[in-house]
């Protein structure tokens, strides 16, 4: 079973432990490891205010009462959030990932969103396959995004998942 609970304070060494790990690192694309006081300014501010409308809300993915990983719902307006996730090595593989992902459309569609987006990058097979096996549609739209760590432009793939009425 996959729980998802709303981030505490005290999930900060988790979040930093993914954020630090060398494959999440390479699919966000980062070099270095991220600076710890500014990961905590930015994780604080996220959860004092992940309790207000229209403000990012993350997600800790529990399975077996264990910490698996992270995701977020990020409002782009009062219809639309983004969605981005990630697990943790020991923990992928397994279909965490897609239960978390359901649970959090679950939860998108009761605050009353109309659609959610994902931006992937093109190389990214396994969460090509992770977002469309749940609904999530191509929609056509990219950007280039430098990725850092391969010093280069990719495409940012737009998915999308609209909740039926």
């Amino acid at each position: 079973m996959v729980e998802l609970q709303l981030a505490k304070i005290d999930d900060f060494n988790f979040f930093y432990e993914i954020k630090a790990n060398k494959e999440n690192m390479y699919w966000s694309g980062h070099e270095n490891l991220p600076k710890y006081e500014n990961l905590m300014n930015f994780f604080n501010e996220t959860v004092k205010n992940q309790q207000m409308d229209l403000h990012r809300k993350i997600y800790i993915i529990m399975s077996n009462q264990l910490k698996c990983g992270y995701v977020y719902l990020d409002p782009i307006d009062k219809e639309t959030a983004s969605v981005s996730i990630a697990v943790i090595d020991k923990h992928s593989g397994k279909g965490l990932g897609r239960r978390a992902l359901k649970r959090l459309l679950q939860i998108a569609k009761n605050s009353g969103y109309q659609s959610i987006l994902a931006e992937i990058r093109e190389d990214n097979v396994r969460s090509h396959k992770l977002f469309t096996s749940i609904g999530f549609k191509q929609t056509g739209d990219y950007h280039l995004s430098h990725i850092e760590n391969l010093n280069k432009k990719l495409k940012m793939l737009q998915y999308r998942f609209y909740f039926e009425d």
